[in-house]
This record gives structure tokens, sequence and C-alpha cells, in this order.
């Protein structure tokens, strides 16, 4: 569902959180805001956020299990659901 405030859109999404050690996952309802003028595609912009982006690495994951952690990969798994 995409929702438009000034020039801002917002697509709501969710992403399922897996952390590795233990199998333990959620499910977490989230919103990305993007400028509408850019003609960009907001799924693929979600989808690079939690592949390649910030949320790619496991200091930004691990936040969602009230956990803190260093940077590193392989510690949780994220799944975009869009």
């Amino acid at each position: 569902m995409s929702l438009t405030t000034a020039g801002i859109g917002y697509r709501k999404y969710q992403v399922k959180l897996t952390r590795t050690s233990d199998g333990a996952s959620k499910v977490v309802d989230l919103e990305w805001g993007y400028p509408e003028w850019d003609g960009s595609d907001s799924d693929d912009a979600i989808r690079f956020m939690w592949e390649e982006g910030n949320y790619s690495c496991d200091c930004n994951r691990c936040e969602y299990f009230d956990e803190d952690c260093e940077c590193s990969e392989g510690k949780y798994e994220a799944e975009v659901l869009l």
C-alpha cells in the first residue's frame, strides 16, 4: 500500500528476520519513505537496503531482537515481504 504526503511516498512492507544461531524469527511491519519525483521503484530500493545497504549489516538487524552487536554478516537473515 502506498501513501503520499507532501511529495513523499510511503510504502508499507514487512521483513522476516531470523537469528541464525537459534532460528528465532519475527516479522516486522515497516514503512519506506521516498521522494515521488525521483522516479525510482520503491520495491527495488527496499530490497537494496536490506540486501546491500545499511540494513544488510547485523549491527542494524540485531536491534529488532533488542540486542546489541557489532558489524558482521550472517548472524541474522532478512526476507523482504512486499
